[in-house]
Protein backbone atom coordinates (compact mmCIF):
# COMPACT_ATOMS: atom_id res chain seq x y z
CA UNK A 1 0.00 0.00 0.00
CA UNK A 2 2.59 2.70 1.18
CA UNK A 3 4.84 1.64 -2.29
CA UNK A 4 1.59 2.32 -4.22
CA UNK A 5 0.53 5.98 -2.21
CA UNK A 6 4.44 7.24 -2.34
CA UNK A 7 4.58 5.96 -5.94
CA UNK A 8 1.88 8.07 -7.21
CA UNK A 9 -0.55 4.99 -7.87
CA UNK A 10 -3.38 6.22 -6.04
CA UNK A 11 -5.91 3.73 -7.99
CA UNK A 12 -3.62 0.58 -6.87
CA UNK A 13 -3.56 1.69 -3.33
CA UNK A 14 -7.14 2.28 -3.22
CA UNK A 15 -7.76 -1.13 -4.36
CA UNK A 16 -5.89 -2.55 -1.12
CA UNK A 17 -8.27 -0.26 1.52
CA UNK A 18 -10.38 -2.12 3.76
CA UNK A 19 -14.03 -2.37 1.79
CA UNK A 20 -15.90 -0.30 4.32
CA UNK A 21 -13.41 2.63 4.41
CA UNK A 22 -13.73 2.36 0.29
CA UNK A 23 -17.07 3.41 1.24
CA UNK A 24 -16.07 6.20 2.66
CA UNK A 25 -13.72 7.03 0.31
CA UNK A 26 -15.06 6.29 -3.17
CA UNK A 27 -11.84 5.60 -6.00
CA UNK A 28 -12.31 9.28 -7.48
CA UNK A 29 -12.45 10.91 -4.51
CA UNK A 30 -9.95 8.91 -2.81
CA UNK A 31 -7.11 9.12 -5.79
CA UNK A 32 -7.83 13.45 -6.47
CA UNK A 33 -7.38 13.65 -2.40
CA UNK A 34 -3.98 11.67 -2.39
CA UNK A 35 -2.88 13.50 -5.02
CA UNK A 36 -3.14 16.77 -3.14
CA UNK A 37 -1.92 15.18 0.12
CA UNK A 38 0.46 12.66 -0.91
CA UNK A 39 4.37 12.77 0.59
CA UNK A 40 6.64 14.76 -1.90
CA UNK A 41 10.22 13.26 -2.31
CA UNK A 42 11.82 10.13 -4.22
CA UNK A 43 10.55 7.00 -1.93
CA UNK A 44 14.22 4.87 -1.26
CA UNK A 45 13.10 2.33 0.95
CA UNK A 46 10.02 1.42 3.47
CA UNK A 47 11.46 -0.70 6.63
CA UNK A 48 8.41 -2.73 8.59
CA UNK A 49 10.07 -1.96 11.64
CA UNK A 50 7.86 -3.75 13.86
CA UNK A 51 3.77 -6.14 13.70
CA UNK A 52 2.18 -6.46 17.05
CA UNK A 53 -1.56 -7.25 17.98
CA UNK A 54 -3.53 -3.99 18.56
CA UNK A 55 -6.68 -3.37 19.61
CA UNK A 56 -7.07 0.01 18.42
CA UNK A 57 -10.53 1.41 17.57
CA UNK A 58 -10.92 1.71 13.72
CA UNK A 59 -13.33 4.10 12.77
CA UNK A 60 -16.18 2.26 10.56
CA UNK A 61 -14.81 -0.80 11.51
CA UNK A 62 -16.54 -2.87 14.11
CA UNK A 63 -14.59 -6.20 14.11
CA UNK A 64 -11.99 -7.81 12.52
CA UNK A 65 -8.48 -9.04 13.59
CA UNK A 66 -6.64 -5.73 13.65
CA UNK A 67 -2.45 -5.35 13.32
CA UNK A 68 -0.35 -2.49 13.94
CA UNK A 69 2.78 -2.30 11.77
CA UNK A 70 5.26 0.47 12.37
CA UNK A 71 7.34 1.45 9.52
CA UNK A 72 10.02 4.11 8.42
CA UNK A 73 9.63 5.45 5.30
CA UNK A 74 13.15 6.99 3.62
CA UNK A 75 13.55 9.50 0.74
CA UNK A 76 16.55 9.71 -1.49
CA UNK A 77 16.79 13.07 -0.35
CA UNK A 78 17.27 11.66 3.34
CA UNK A 79 14.36 12.37 4.80
CA UNK A 80 12.77 9.54 7.09
CA UNK A 81 9.32 9.07 8.70
CA UNK A 82 8.79 6.33 11.12
CA UNK A 83 4.75 5.80 11.95
CA UNK A 84 2.14 3.48 12.79
CA UNK A 85 -0.66 2.07 10.03
CA UNK A 86 -3.36 -0.57 11.02
CA UNK A 87 -4.80 -3.04 9.11
CA UNK A 88 -7.66 -5.78 9.73
CA UNK A 89 -8.27 -9.22 8.32
CA UNK A 90 -11.13 -9.62 5.53
CA UNK A 91 -11.03 -13.06 4.12
CA UNK A 92 -7.98 -14.30 4.05
CA UNK A 93 -6.10 -10.87 3.12
CA UNK A 94 -5.00 -7.61 5.45
CA UNK A 95 -6.61 -4.62 4.10
CA UNK A 96 -5.11 -1.17 5.31
CA UNK A 97 -7.31 1.50 6.83
CA UNK A 98 -7.63 5.42 7.18
CA UNK A 99 -6.61 6.82 10.32
CA UNK A 100 -9.18 8.70 12.11
CA UNK A 101 -8.61 12.22 10.81
CA UNK A 102 -9.31 11.08 7.29
CA UNK A 103 -11.87 8.99 7.84
CA UNK A 104 -13.69 11.79 9.20
CA UNK A 105 -12.94 14.25 6.23
CA UNK A 106 -14.05 11.67 3.69
CA UNK A 107 -17.08 10.67 5.35
CA UNK A 108 -18.17 14.25 5.27
CA UNK A 109 -17.47 14.63 1.50
CA UNK A 110 -14.19 16.32 1.46
CA UNK A 111 -10.26 15.58 1.49
CA UNK A 112 -7.99 15.07 4.54
CA UNK A 113 -4.97 17.46 5.22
Amino acid sequence: MLDNLYGRRYDLAWEDLHPRHQQIAPRSRFVRCSAQVAPTGNLESIEVLDVFDDEAVIPGIEQGETKAVRVRVNSLEGDSDTFVNHEVKVGEKWRWVLNARAFRAYQQKRCPR
